[in-house]
């Protein structure tokens, strides 16, 4: 947890502080263009654009940059090609001891050695294709309302079981803490879920609602979670500890204005009880995520979660089964000043969709 959370830390304290933009929500220096540099902003023809996209996605899994250097973003492609140089360093540094060993115990401290690289690998091939597609300058950062309310409509599907589950959540920001809340459970009330978390504002902007010119963070989050599952008789209980942190990639390169990556770690320990028994146990949290500001009104974001005690379990992978996380996708949309709608969708051993609306409340 060390190494990730320091790497977000000097990621975001190396960078210029946050200012709320009332009226702008792309301001420029004076002299600058509509991409925020002096020079002019690559204008790559249909069939080149098109070309550069299906580069990124192919070539890009092992040459990142190459969709960004196809549409004359020379700059974008050499610190993509580094940031996942030293993504790779990192994933080989903390994955080699764990897959020689076996898993063996020790060697799994290096588990958000082996996270930080996997998140900056795929975040860099991820925001090479967003470049090569044009989506990087579409829109700017939002942030959270000062308090809000969430109904949402989840269902499950694993090899075992469908199951429909509703669920109520709320949060509210207090100066630089943020209290939240949530409850779910299923139409046959054999699945229920209760959590509650407190977050820490170490760096960003306040929840306002409105938009910013940095959408960066660094966020500590405590939390508690149960759950009771009555058709597989066991139920969970978990205290968890998590450093997450958010950086708008503009700081990195302004040909990647408008998009963003996130990532977090931490740990938590959990007791599990069953029919006639119970287990104690710990378990590593960590994700990573790329996501793209959408106009004025959203943010689409593709991710990686590690953790395999929710409903969702983790991915299938052959001999790497049981260590995997699960993958998702998610997209905020604002339907008018006050509601804003929230679909997700995750994939592990079992998929879980998500439709929810959140009211904003608080906001000037």
């Amino acid at each position: 947890m060390r190494w990730s959370s320091l790497c977000l830390v000097a990621s975001l304290l190396a960078t210029q502080p946050v200012r709320a933009e009332s009226h702008r929500l792309d301001p420029q220096p004076a002299g600058l263009d509509g991409c925020g540099r002096a020079t002019k902003c690559s204008d790559a023809s249909g069939p080149r654009r098109a070309a550069a996209v299906a580069l990124s996605v192919t070539t890009g899994l092992l040459v990142r940059g190459v969709g960004s250097y196809v549409v004359g973003e020379k700059r974008a492609a050499k610190r993509l090609a580094l940031i996942s140089g030293l993504g790779l360093g990192s994933a080989l540094a903390g994955g080699l001891p764990i897959g020689i060993s076996g898993g063996y115990p020790p060697t799994m401290t290096l588990t958000p050695l082996l996270l930080f690289g996997a998140g900056a690998l795929f975040t860099a091939w991820w925001a090479d294709i967003g470049v090569a597609a044009g989506i990087s300058r579409v829109g700017a950062a939002r942030t959270q309302a000062p308090w809000s309310l969430e109904l949402a409509m989840l269902y499950l599907s694993d090899p075992y079981r469908q199951a429909g589950l509703m669920r109520l959540g709320g949060n509210v920001e207090l100066g630089r803490v943020r209290l939240g809340a949530s409850g779910m459970i299923d139409a046959e009330n054999e699945l229920r879920t209760g959590e509650l978390d407190v977050r820490f504002r170490i760096y960003g902007a306040p929840a306002t609602g409105g938009a910013v010119g940095d959408g960066s963070r660094l966020i500590v989050r405590t939390g508690f979670r149960g759950h009771d599952d009555d058709g597989d008789h066991v139920s969970l209980l978990t205290a968890e500890l998590e450093v997450s942190g958010r950086l708008d990639l503009h700081r990195i390169e302004r040909a990647l204005r408008g998009t963003f990556i996130q990532m977090s770690t931490g740990i938590g320990v959990e007791r599990a009880g069953f029919i006639d028994d119970h287990d104690n146990g710990s378990i590593l949290l960590g994700s990573f995520g790329w996501g793209v500001y959408l106009g004025k009104r959203g943010e689409l974001q593709l991710f990686y979660d590690h953790r395999r005690d929710s409903m969702v379990g983790g991915l299938s992978a052959g001999r790497a089964a049981g260590f995997v996380g699960s993958l998702g996708g998610s997209l905020d949309w604002l339907l008018d000043r006050r509601f804003a709608a929230h679909l997700q969708l995750e994939i592990g051993n079992a998929w879980l969709t998500t439709l929810g609306v959140r009211y904003r409340g608080g906001m000037k």
